[in-house]
C-alpha cells in the first residue's frame, strides 16, 4: 500500500494493512492539530493586530488629550499672567495712592506741629507775662505778710527771753523750795512749772495771738472730743457748733435741743453721756510735743479754698509750714498705687513743669503716683503738702517716713483725723476731698 501524505504539511505516514485504521486516526489527529495551529496563528496575528490598533488608537487619543491639555494650560497661564498683571497694576496704584496719602498726612502733621509750636510759644509768652504778674503779686503779698507777722517775729524774740527766764526760774525755785520740798516732789513741781511755760511759749511761737482758738482755749478739749466721735461727721459738727456757740455747749445740750438743732438720731445718741476730757487732753499734749498746729474752721488761717468744698473738715491738724496751705498756686496730684513705668515718667514730667512754673504740689503721701509727686517736688526744691488718710500717730505707709523731714523744710503734713486714728480704706476718699480743696 502507498504511504498517506498530509496535504498541509506534506508529512508521509506508512500504511500497512494491519494498522490502517490506526494510521488513519493519526492522520486525522495530525490534521486537526494543524488546523488548530493555523487558527491559533491567525488568532495570534489578529491579537497582535488588535493590540497594535489599540495602541495606535490610545496613542492618538493621548496625543489629542495632551494637545488639548497643553492648549488649556497655555490658556490658564495666559489668564494667570493677565490676572497677575492686573493685580500688580492694582497694587501699584494702591501703593501710589497710599504714598500720596502718607505724604498728605506728613504734610498735615508738619502743619499741625508748626501750629502747635506757634500756639505753645504764644501760651509760653502769655504764661511768662502771667508769671511776671504773679511775681509782682507775690512780692506784694510777701511784703504784706512780713508786715502782718512782724508782731509774731517779735514774739519769737520774747520766747527766747522767756527761755532764759525759765532757766532762772528753775534755779530760783530750787533755792526757795529746797527747805520745803525734797527729792522727787521738788522735781515734779519744777517740771509742772516748766511745762506751763513751755505751753505758753509754744502757743505764742506757732499760733500767734490773732487766733479764734489756741491750745489753751478752754473749749479746745471739747472740740477734740467732738472730732473723736465717729458718728459725728463734719456737717453735723459745724451745724451743732453754729447752733450752740461752743463745743462744750453741744455736749451740755439736752436731747430735745439736739433734735431741734436738726441733728440725726444717730448723732444725738453719740452726744449723750459724759464727756471724757482726759483723752482729749492726752491728745492735745501729743500735738504740743510734735509742734502740730490745730486750725478750726473759724480761724483766719484756715485755707479759704478748702471751705468751698462740700463737707469741709471743722478741724485741721497741720504739721509744718502753715503758709504752704494758703497759696493760690496749688496743684493736686493723685493716682494709682500700682503705677507703671510710663506712669512714673508722665507724673514726674508733669510735676516738674508745674513746680518750675511756681506751683505747690498737694498729694496723699501714698505709694505710687502720690509719693512720686512729692519726691519730684522735693528734688526741684519746691513746696509740697502731704494730706494723710490717718492720724499723725500712724504715718502711712511707714517706709515713706524718710521723706518727712524734707517735706517739713518748706511744706507741711495735714490731717483731719485724731492723732491715734489708724489708716482705714474709708479715710482715703475723705483725704482726697481735702486735696481737691487745697
Amino acid at each position: 500500500m502507498n504511504d498517506i501524505i498530509c496535504p498541509n504539511c506534506k508529512i508521509a505516514f506508512k500504511v500497512d494493512e494491519a494498522g490502517f485504521a490506526d494510521i488513519l486516526k493519526q492522520v486525522r489527529d495530525h490534521q486537526f492539530d494543524e488546523e488548530l495551529r493555523k487558527r491559533l496563528n491567525i488568532a495570534e496575528k489578529d491579537k497582535e493586530n488588535a493590540v497594535k490598533l489599540a495602541e495606535a488608537k490610545i496613542t492618538n487619543t493621548l496625543q489629542k488629550d495632551l494637545a488639548r491639555k497643553e492648549t488649556e494650560l497655555a490658556e490658564i497661564k495666559a489668564k494667570k499672567d493677565r490676572e497677575f498683571a492686573e493685580l500688580t497694576a492694582k497694587k501699584e496704584s494702591e501703593l501710589a495712592e497710599m504714598k500720596s496719602k502718607i505724604n498728605n498726612v506728613e504734610l498735615e502733621k508738619k502743619l499741625a506741629i508748626t501750629e502747635a509750636v506757634n500756639k505753645i510759644e504764644k501760651e509760653r509768652d502769655e504764661l511768662a507775662g502771667e508769671l511776671k504778674s504773679k511775681d509782682t503779686e507775690k512780692r506784694l503779698l510777701e511784703t504784706a505778710l512780713n508786715e502782718k507777722y512782724a508782731t509774731e517775729l517779735k514774739t519769737r524774740d520774747d520766747i527766747i527771753k522767756m527761755k532764759d527766764e525759765e532757766i532762772a526760774l528753775r534755779k530760783d525755785m530750787k533755792v526757795r523750795l529746797s527747805t520745803k520740798m525734797v527729792g522727787e516732789t521738788l522735781e515734779q513741781h519744777c517740771e509742772t512749772e516748766f511745762n506751763k511755760l513751755r505751753a505758753t511759749a509754744f502757743q505764742k511761737a506757732y499760733f500767734g495771738f490773732n487766733r479764734f482758738m489756741d491750745l489753751n482755749h478752754p473749749d479746745l478739749p471739747y472740740w477734740l472730743a467732738l472730732n473723736n466721735r465717729e458718728a459725728i461727721g463734719p456737717q453735723s459738727f459745724i451745724k451743732a457748733f453754729d447752733h450752740f456757740g461752743s463745743a462744750k455747749a453741744v455736749f451740755g445740750a439736752s436731747k430735745d435741743d439736739l433734735i431741734q438743732c436738726g441733728l440725726r438720731p444717730s448723732v444725738v445718741s453719740a452726744l449723750e453721756g459724759p464727756v471724757d476730757l482726759k483723752q482729749s487732753e492726752e491728745e492735745l499734749s501729743l500735738y504740743q510735743k510734735k509742734n502740730i498746729q490745730i486750725l478750726s474752721f473759724k480761724d483766719k488761717a484756715y485755707p479759704p479754698l478748702l471751705k468751698q468744698i462740700h463737707s469741709f473738715p471743722p478741724l485741721l491738724f497741720v504739721w509744718g509750714n502753715l503758709s504752704a496751705l494758703s497759696s493760690d498756686d496749688c496743684l493736686g496730684v493723685v493716682g494709682s498705687r500700682a503705677v507703671t513705668e510710663y506712669g512714673v515718667v508722665a507724673c514726674r514730667r508733669l510735676v516738674r513743669e508745674c513746680v518750675e512754673g511756681g506751683f505747690s504740689i498737694v498729694s496723699g503721701f501714698a505709694k505710687g503716683i502720690d509719693i512720686e509727686a512729692h519726691k519730684t517736688t522735693l528734688e526741684l526744691g519746691g513746696v509740697t503738702v502731704a494730706v494723710l488718710g490717718s492720724g499723725f500717730g500712724f504715718l502711712y505707709p511707714p517706709e515713706h517716713s524718710v521723706y518727712v523731714e524734707k517735706i517739713l523744710e518748706k511744706g507741711a503734713f495735714v490731717s483731719e483725723f485724731p492723732f491715734k486714728a489708724f489708716p482705714h480704706p474709708s479715710f482715703f476718699p475723705r483725704r482726697n476731698r481735702i486735696i481737691s480743696g487745697l
